[in-house]
């Protein structure tokens, strides 16, 4: 796993998926929040782009789904109970109802979403900009409107 700057970061604002993945998982129709961030953590185990598309090489590939980024972290809980010396890894947001958080597991559900922070901003792939974006951890909360949502840390994997 390859652990980010904020630098590096910085560096994909306002990149579209098209911008990032050389195999060619690009359709704006698809989420691409966790092909983001594990493009940028270099994290490729379970379903990755190069597995949707056969293009590029699996060795650049990325994983695609919240779902399976969820469980390979090192630790995860409530982002208001995140440790403080916990500084950078990944933020979710869903429903509270689709986190269990003593199995490590996100429900497979449409309505979830993944970012990295460090400190106190929050670098994501916003579906609906088609883009990158940065923002804090409050903003990144309101991903969803509705009740019920909240957020989550995840520490990196090793």
């Amino acid at each position: 796993m390859k652990m980010p700057t904020a630098t590096e970061l910085d560096g994909f604002i306002n990149k579209h998926i098209s911008e990032i993945c050389a195999c060619k998982f690009i359709k704006d129709s698809d989420n691409h929040c966790a092909h983001f961030v594990c493009h940028t953590t270099e994290l490729k185990f379970g379903l990755t782009c190069f597995g949707m598309t056969g293009k590029g090489e699996r060795s650049i590939s990325a994983n695609i789904r919240v779902q399976e980024v969820f469980p390979q972290c090192r630790r995860v809980g409530k982002w208001a109970d995140k440790p403080a010396d916990l500084r950078n890894g990944f933020i979710f947001v869903t429903q509270a109802g689709n986190v269990n958080l003593r199995n490590k597991t996100i429900s497979n559900v449409p309505r979830k979403h993944i970012g990295i922070f460090i400190e106190q901003n929050v670098w994501q792939y916003k579906n609906r900009f088609r883009h990158v974006i940065k923002q804090t951890p409050k903003e990144f909360s309101q991903h969803y409107a509705g009740t019920g949502y909240e957020i989550f840390y995840g520490e990196f994997p090793l």
